[in-house]
Parts: structure tokens; sequence; C-alpha cells
């Protein structure tokens, strides 16, 4: 896990690039981390977890415009609140989100595995072993805006040798966007964060 003290560090980096230099350089920066491909119909969504404010209302939008009949979300790891019943896990409060919004509970599927996700990679891992055994040739992966180019890279490296095509519908952000990210705690968090987990995930994996 990279230390607090060093995405602070990046992160007032920013604050003083975004003074010395013009917001087009730090807009380009973040434009980088966007991967949002044209869509065609899918078989299935694929939504990772996280960002619940925004992921789930983008995978049900798509959903509605008949882009996939299914969305997958792959079971995270049990939290201590969950552990003790005080909250649910992630993955269903995402599906609920969902039903909410008008998916029927049928085309929602959570995707178990022993001991949950952690990580995109994770994610990965379990929807391909999923997939992999069902009549799924094309996928739509939903997360946010700047964790979209790390995803792409990763479901590919992934499902490599898996007959299955990968496309990137990219989620906003809840409370910034690529053309002030570096305004806001939260923009400036996940913009940091995003550059130092691609350059981990290129050295690890």
């Amino acid at each position: 896990m990279v230390k607090k003290s060093v995405i602070v560090s990046i992160c007032c980096l920013m604050v003083v690039l975004a003074g010395l230099f013009h917001a087009k350089i730090l807009i380009g920066l973040a434009g980088f981390l966007i991967v949002d491909d044209s869509l065609v119909p899918a078989d299935a969504l694929v939504m990772l977890n996280g960002e619940v404010e925004t992921r789930p209302f983008h995978a049900t939008d798509l959903f509605h415009r008949k882009m996939a009949p299914l969305i997958l979300v792959a079971k995270t790891a049990q939290s201590p609140p969950e552990q003790l019943g005080i909250l649910p896990n992630t993955a269903d409060v995402a599906i609920d989100v969902m039903k909410k919004l008008g998916v029927p509970p049928k085309d929602t599927v959570r995707v178990d595995t022993p001991g949950g996700v952690t990580s995109t990679w994770d994610e990965a891992l379990t929807l391909r072993e999923y997939i992999r055994t069902r009549p799924i040739r094309q996928i739509i992966v939903v997360t946010s805006a700047f964790h979209t180019r790390r995803t792409a890279w990763t479901f590919k490296k992934v499902f490599a040798g898996l007959p299955v095509s990968i496309r990137m519908s990219a989620a906003p952000h809840w409370g910034f966007e690529q053309t002030n990210w570096w305004g806001c705690e939260e923009g400036l968090i996940s913009f940091c964060n995003e550059y130092i987990k691609m350059l981990y995930y290129l050295v690890v994996y």
C-alpha cells in the first residue's frame, strides 16, 4: 500500500504545478488517465466496485440504453463492519442502487470468489473465471473516469487468450472532473493515486 505521506507530497506538488502552469497541462495529464471507448451493444456490463455515488448510476444508464442485458459485479472482501453485520458488502450496495433505478434483479449478478476481491487485478481475475465458462464474447467495463486506463490495461492483460472484446465506459467522478480536479481534495487524491497505481501495476504485474 502506498504511504499516505507520499500521496500527500505528490498532491502538494500538483497544487504548486496548478499555480505555475496553465490549466491545459493539468487537464491533459488527467485526460491521459481516461479511456472512454465508443460503444456497441455487448453481452454484459462489468461494473467495478467503488464510487457507488456514480458507477451504478452510469451502469444503469447503459443498461437502459440496451448496451447489455446483464450487469456483473464482483463481491468485495468483507470489511470489519460488514463482519459485524453493520454494513453490507460494497457490491451489494451497488446492486441495490441499480435495482432502485429500475434494473431487474435477474439482470444483475454478484460474482463471488473465496475471500472476495480487494483490487482491480482481483476483479479482473474473478470476472475472467466467470466469463470463461459462459457465452460472453463482448463486455463493457464501467468504472470511474480516472480509473479507466489502468483498468483497460489490467483487463486486457488478464483476459489475454480469451475471445472476449473489452470496451471501457468512463463514469463521472463525484464532485470533480477532468477540467477541475486540482480544485478539491478528492480530485487531487484520485489523480495522484491513479498515477502511483499505474506505476505499481506496471512494475508488479
